[in-house]
């Protein structure tokens, strides 16, 4: 039965907020290469000084119109004087005072920065500006203030402020001013010259010429250190990701695979915090690393290899992208647009052709698969989606869990389409070699499911009948199944032992990795674990079947049940067709006791009223059509109850004999007293007609035996027939072989209603004839059972005509 918000919001989307684990995750993981597994990632905190100076730079400026006449007079007559320069310059400095003020103060302050040298008689120019004729430009001193980040710790990583530039406001600052760091004048020009160049940047000609100190503060800035390695060359590199930006930092990462020795010490604390957290994650000495690698698995193995496959197909496809684009550029434009050979972008691999088809990488970290899993249930829109996984962990002394904050949000919102399942199971609790469960220290049974998770799972359950759940017996593996279709894709984890260069010794490292299947083994584990599952239900909706009431029974709907059913599985059908049969008898006995309710309050009110005034027209009709909506009832149902029939029987014939009471009487007539209308009553009313269906055979073909079979059952609810000439017809039946042969069901069950009698049920050609309490010969039906797994459909009054007329 859907949930109301199955029903009624299809579209609901649960708030899924993302943790910083799948932040990091999937930053990393759309930038690394594809045989790049990621390692582990860690919180980094910067530490380092603003240092604050005073600064004196010389930098260019443009010299005037005047300065400019002048240096090229100079440069190219060599030397010249005060009249002459002010001659060419068409400036009259015998006569005019204000135009030979111009030039004495042009030529001053070409004197001043040591562009010309000599006194008004003898003037040129000097090798400085020689060099300021040919730029147009003239030195200029000014000063102002200027802050530099310096990391004492590595004084090398000059481009600390530059990494840390967009997230100013997000630096934590101590007020308290700090010492001066004590940098000479050389030592601040290199950091000016990246982070401050308005002061210091040689390229330009901005020389810092003295910096005074200010004040210091010291600061932090937190950021994550994320390492992968390749598959087949080992190499390591770095990434960092800024929890304030939402997005990977490359000038920190550059500056970390550039320095060997920072990268290594942040390689270690990396490992070490992954072996703390995961503790399926094992730094391994030599020896015990030699062994573990002796055992990684031939799956894992060819993984990495299709993995490295993968990766050079993909630089491939890059290389021809690129050169296909530089290509495909027009000639003419060409110099005005020049395309520049960089990597493209990645790009969804299916196509609008295969969009249902799943592509999978070889070979997932778990960081990785975690981003993995984000994409099966958002973007691949699967059928089902099954975890397996030994143990389901909670907030039990921690402050986040996986399952509670991103995978539980995740299945619930995937279950809001009733059409999708999802299938989880966990580990039961670990035995001993001596078969006892395992304890803590304090002797409690260590689970594999934390109680928090448990209640919140066990709503999910209840909420949505498209969720299954289950513990299985004791297991140590991890699986995930995607099915989509006629897809089954496997995930499957297996331990790897990676090896790093680390503080110059090798680090060897233990831990599970995901490695897509076989697809023959991914649709055997599928099979396999379906019937797991099924075994598991099976029990609780038997349970839940025999516990059913008259109430609750009619309207019992099981969809795991029938989501069972429908699997084409022997051993399924096994499990839950004898289940389908308890049900249909529970169902058939509510049915006999609300007809046996009905029955027996019509005839009480029918004798109340034969001893009384007698009954109305429109209530006499009333009753007549209630009897009439219940003998299609039990026709519809198939009931044979000699008792109800009897009843009906019983009622109708009262009814026609109970007196009818008028408004207007008239003049009284002699009535039968109550006495003589109960014994008109037991006076049989109807006569059996006679069929020839008994003294015929039927054809030795599925077709012909079923539709022989449909002619009995018509005959017999017709009343055409007596049920022990059609038990000894029946028997005739079950003694030919050959007939026996072409049945695919044939049981003799014990009644449940009538003692000493027997239900008859055969199964043939699709279809299920059902002959309740007979009497004879139980043994001789009993000895020729045999079951079918089919789904068979019943044949009962409702359908019977249309069943003979499909079968003539």
């Amino acid at each position: 039965m859907k949930n109301k918000k199955q029903k009624n919001n299809k579209k609901q989307q649960n708030a899924i907020v993302e943790s910083l684990d799948t932040k990091i995750a999937k930053a990393v993981y759309a930038e690394k290469k594809i045989s790049e597994r990621i390692i582990g990632y860690f919180p980094y905190e910067f530490l380092f000084v603003k240092a604050t100076y005073f600064g004196t730079t010389q930098r260019p400026a443009k010299i005037s119109a005047i300065e400019k006449g002048i240096v090229g007079i100079l440069l190219i007559d060599g030397h010249s004087s005060f009249g002459t320069i002010g001659q060419i310059l068409g400036l009259d400095v015998v006569n005019d005072k204000a135009e030979k003020s111009i030039l004495s103060k042009a030529l001053d302050g070409l004197r001043s920065f040591n562009a010309i040298e000599g006194d008004d008689d003898f003037i040129v120019l000097t090798e400085a500006g020689k060099v300021y004729a040919d730029k147009g430009e003239r030195p200029d001193t000014y000063q102002k203030s200027f802050d530099i980040f310096v990391d004492m710790n590595h004084t090398g990583w000059k481009t600390i402020k530059n990494a840390l530039s967009a997230v100013n406001d997000n630096i934590s600052f101590i007020n308290t001013k700090c010492e001066n760091i004590s940098l000479n004048i050389d030592e601040i020009r290199e950091y000016a010259a990246v982070q401050a160049q308005d002061v210091h940047y040689p390229q330009e000609r901005y020389l810092l010429e003295r910096a005074d100190w200010k004040e210091g503060h010291k600061g932090r800035y937190k950021m994550y250190i994320c390492f992968v390695q390749g598959v087949s060359t080992g190499v390591v590199r770095a990434f960092a990701f800024d929890e304030n930006t939402n997005s990977l930092n490359p000038i920190v990462a550059e500056y970390i695979n550039s320095d060997a020795t920072l990268a290594s010490q942040l390689l270690e604390q990396c490992i070490k915090i992954e072996c703390e957290m995961n503790f399926d994650t094992q730094i391994l000495d030599d020896e015990a690393a030699k062994e573990a690698k002796a055992k990684v698995s031939q799956d894992i193995i060819e993984a990495e290899k299709r993995l490295a496959d993968e990766d050079t197909a993909d630089e491939e496809t890059d290389e021809e992208s690129v050169e296909k684009s530089s290509i495909d550029v027009p000639n003419n434009e060409v110099e005005s647009s020049p395309v520049k050979k960089t990597k493209p972008a990645k790009q969804t691999k299916s196509t609008s052709k295969a969009k249902d088809r799943l592509h999978k990488k070889a070979l997932y970290d778990s960081v990785s698969f975690e981003v993995e899993l984000q994409k099966i249930f958002k973007e691949d829109n699967p059928d089902e989606i099954w975890l397996m996984s030994p143990w389901i962990k909670g907030l039990e002394n921690k402050k986040s869990s996986v399952f509670i904050d991103e995978r539980g949000p995740a299945i619930e919102t995937f279950l809001q389409d009733e059409k999708k399942r999802v299938f989880v199971a966990y580990s039961a609790p670990s035995q001993t070699k001596s078969g006892k469960l395992k304890t803590d220290e304090e002797g409690n049974v260590i689970k594999n499911i934390d109680d928090d998770v448990l209640n919140l799972i066990e709503k999910l359950e209840k909420e949505y009948p498209n969720f299954f759940f289950v513990e299985l017996p004791e297991y140590h593996f991890k699986n995930v199944i995607e099915v989509k279709g006629d897809q089954k894709i496997l995930f499957s984890g297996s331990f790897n032992v990676l090896s790093f260069s680390v503080s110059e010794h090798q680090t060897h490292v233990r831990r599970e990795e995901m490695a897509l299947a076989n697809p023959s083994i991914a649709k055997s584990k599928y099979v396999s674990f379906q019937v797991e599952f099924a075994e598991k239900y099976a029990e609780r909706i038997k349970q839940e079947i025999e516990e059913l009431n008259i109430e609750t029974v009619d309207s019992y709907v099981n969809e795991r049940m029938n989501y069972f059913l429908n699997i084409d599985n022997s051993d399924i059908k096994k499990l839950y067709l004898p289940m389908v049969e308890l049900l249909e008898e529970k169902k058939y006995l509510c049915v006999l006791a609300s007809i046996r309710k009905r029955l027996t309050a019509i005839d009480q009110q029918l004798v109340a009223l034969a001893n009384t005034t007698g009954v109305m027209g429109k209530k006499k009709s009333e009753l007549k059509r209630e009897l009439e909506i219940i003998e299609k009832d039990m026709n519809v149902n198939s009931v044979d109850d000699p008792s109800l029939t009897e009843l009906l029987s019983n009622n109708r014939q009262l009814l026609e004999h109970v007196k009818e009471q008028k408004i207007f009487p008239g003049k009284k007539k002699n009535f039968t007293t109550s006495q003589q209308q109960r014994q008109a009553v037991s006076k049989p009313l109807v006569s059996v007609q006679h069929s020839d269906i008994l003294n015929e055979e039927p054809e030795t073909t599925k077709e012909g035996l079923s539709l022989y079979l449909a002619r009995i059952s018509q005959a017999f609810m017709n009343k055409e027939i007596k049920k022990t000439p059609m038990n000894e017809k029946l028997l005739a039946l079950v003694q030919d072989s050959e007939l026996v042969n072409l049945m695919d069901m044939l049981t003799a069950m014990t009644s449940r209603y009538k003692d000493n009698a027997f239900d008859l049920s055969i199964g043939v050609n699709g279809y299920l004839f059902r002959y309740p309490t007979l009497f004879n010969h139980k043994e001789e039906f009993a000895a020729k059972q045999k079951r079918t797994q089919q789904r068979l459909t019943q044949v009962n009054q409702s359908n019977i005509q249309t069943v003979v007329k499909q079968l003539s």
